[in-house]
């Protein structure tokens, strides 16, 4: 019986992600440095798309990459010890749920400059936004 599924399982394993890696790195770090550029620090948007290049080029590294290195050589950090399965383990959920909650406040973020164009100065700032991940962070 030839088990295709899992040989094609594999292969993905093997071959994708060293792509998405590079791919995901490449462009998260020129969006992070065009995001920090100082003209673009005025904008509270910038901001938290800054960050969230941040947060994903974490979540490639310790998600990704460490998937992928146990692919290669079956080994996986997270067998080493007990701490450092409960702290990859805790890293990879935090820094995943860390870029979601990023999208929403930039989502939300968007909403109000759309619905309230006029109010949005009062209700949003590049100072606001800072406050804002700074809870989330504490959040987590």
């Amino acid at each position: 019986m030839t088990y295709v599924e899992y040989r094609v399982h594999k292969y993905i394993l093997l071959y994708v992600p060293p792509i998405l890696i590079l791919c995901g790195l490449i462009g998260n770090i020129v969006s992070l440095v065009i995001w920090t550029r100082q003209r673009m620090r005025k904008f509270s948007t910038y901001f938290y798309l800054a960050v969230l290049a941040g947060a994903d080029i974490f979540v490639l590294l310790v998600g990704l990459l460490r998937l992928w290195i146990g692919e290669l050589t079956g080994y996986d950090i997270r067998d080493e010890h007990d701490v450092t399965c409960k702290l990859f383990t805790w890293l990879g959920y935090t820094s995943s749920d860390f870029s979601v909650w990023l999208i929403i406040a930039v989502t939300c973020e968007r909403y109000l400059v759309v619905c309230h164009p006029f109010k949005i100065s009062r209700l949003y700032s590049a100072v606001r936004s800072v406050k804002v991940n700074a809870r989330l962070r504490r959040f987590h």
